[in-house]
């Protein structure tokens, strides 16, 4: 059961942090949750009280055993005729026998429903598991959309900044390359503007399934925002990431984009900077920004380092 309600625990966590489209469901199902946790306390504090009424049962039928006991000594002892004392022998061990099957079949019956009770609450807590099972599925798919952009359907600005604390940890204790790469789409207002915002979308899903293709499973690429996109590339030197960034953009300038038949002509600069001691999260993106103004103001369709 603790592990159950410790899965109940980190579903309302993570329900907390997200937005989820099906909320009344779970609100619905948490409420039934709580009914059977305390349909199953109560169930326990039946079967403690049963099992104090056992003890008192036993305690009785011990004390009566007892006096039962010393009577028969007693009779014994002072008897001095013997089918009489045989008659109250033979009462005293019919009573002594009743005590016992009296005792034995109320201990059948605790145990009895002891069982039924069991196969209820293992019942009862393998749905509990089973339903919080499909709960935490529908929480971690209901939370991986939240982290996806809706229009390229690769990792968005939330997700990246959630990623980038992860590596910027990793990076300040294992102090292994980190670089960071802001890429931008050139003219892209022209885009729109000139072939519409359709042709724009469609150039925007390419563009982010030319930079997942082309970089590693390791790395994470994600939509900044409008046509700005970000990569984070572990434990690789800003002049690795400086020859990858070239690769990327060459791919997107010779990328033959069409839209109704009709080409639209494509280029992407990008911004390069490294993790350097003391660095915050913000002096790299300040630095990477840096660099990708530099990349436009010098032509655009090229890839600078800071």
């Amino acid at each position: 059961m603790p592990a159950v309600i410790n899965d109940i625990a980190n579903i309302v966590s993570t329900l907390g942090s997200q937005v989820v489209t099906e909320k009344q469901d779970y609100e619905e199902f948490l409420k039934s949750l709580t009914s059977r946790l305390n349909e199953l306390d109560q169930h326990i504090q039946i079967t403690s009280t049963e099992d104090a009424e056992a003890f008192e049962h036993r305690k009785t039928m011990g004390q009566a055993v007892e006096e039962q006991v010393i009577g028969l000594r007693n009779e014994v002892v002072g008897a001095d005729d013997l089918d009489a004392l045989k008659s109250t022998v033979s009462d005293r061990l019919d009573f002594l026998n009743q005590h016992f099957e009296s005792y034995r079949q109320s201990d059948h019956e605790r145990f009895t429903q002891s069982q039924l009770q069991i196969k209820e609450l293992n019942t009862r807590l393998q749905a509990m598991e089973q339903e919080s099972v499909v709960l935490r599925h529908s929480a971690e798919k209901s939370r991986e959309l939240a982290l996806k952009d809706a229009l390229t359907c690769i990792w968005n600005r939330q997700a990246l900044n959630e990623n980038l604390e992860k590596e910027f940890v990793r990076w300040q204790r294992y102090q292994k390359p980190l670089s960071l790469v802001v890429w931008d789409i050139d003219l892209f207002k022209r885009v729109n503007d000139e072939y519409g915002h359709a042709a724009g979308d469609k150039v925007l899903k390419t563009i982010a399934r030319i930079f997942v293709q082309a970089t590693r499973d390791a790395d994470f690429i994600a939509r900044f925002g409008g046509e700005e996109f970000v990569g984070i590339f572990p434990e690789t030197r800003l002049e690795e990431a400086l020859i990858l960034a070239n690769k990327i953009r060459e791919k997107v300038a010779n990328s033959k984009f069409h839209y109704e038949n009709k080409p639209v002509p494509i280029t992407a600069s990008a911004g390069l900077a490294t993790f350097r001691p003391n660095d915050t999260i913000v002096d790299v993106f300040k630095r990477a920004d840096a660099a990708l103004y530099r990349a436009k103001a010098a032509g655009r369709n090229c890839c600078l380092a800071d």
